[in-house]
């Protein structure tokens, strides 16, 4: 029962993170198998749902989100609120389910972290149901976003020009 020390148990759900956020998400998942039902907590759920997502599983990612919706009490932050809205939604995308998908991102909050980049994720939806012209609206609004921020960050950058690549290709389509 020593091997199931809090400790322990941290150690593997931070290898388990590194692993998923690194593109193992097979080996990710093996580290949160041997964690034990009474540590399972909504973190817990959210990062399983993760690794489920990346390893090609969709299916149990939406399990697993349930199971995450379940943890959520009052005194959840409102960020892991908004990540289990884009995990489920991500969740709901790879299973083509893309109302469902849409309707959980529009959960997520204009000053969230994860906003930027939902709304990103929102216009690659849209597109896939062919909705080009709400595609090509949410597009302007990162745009106008990044835009009005004059922000150096990287991940800002590589943002603006994935938006600008779905733009180009759905002007090319549009044509």
């Amino acid at each position: 029962s020593n091997r199931f020390s809090k400790k322990s148990v941290d150690i593997r759900f931070y290898c388990a993170k590194a692993l998923i956020s690194k593109g193992n998400a097979s080996q990710g998942l093996k580290f949160l198998e041997d964690i034990p039902v009474s540590y399972h907590r909504l973190e817990y759920y959210v990062l399983r749902a993760t690794g489920f997502l990346y390893a090609g599983k969709a299916n149990f990612c939406a399990d697993e989100m349930k199971k995450a919706q379940s943890k959520i009490t009052e005194n959840t932050s409102q960020h892991f609120r908004d990540l289990i809205n884009v995990t489920e939604a991500r969740c709901y995308v790879e299973q083509q389910k893309y109302s469902l998908a849409l309707q959980r991102f529009q959960n997520i909050r204009v000053n969230s972290d994860f906003y930027l980049e939902t709304l990103e994720e929102q216009a690659w939806v849209q597109f896939k149901m062919r909705n080009l012209t709400s595609s090509r609206e949410l597009l302007n609004i990162i745009i106008s976003n990044i835009s009005s921020q004059n922000s150096e960050q990287s991940d800002k950058t590589n943002i603006y020009f994935r938006v600008r690549y779905l733009q180009g290709y759905i002007d090319l389509i549009s044509k």
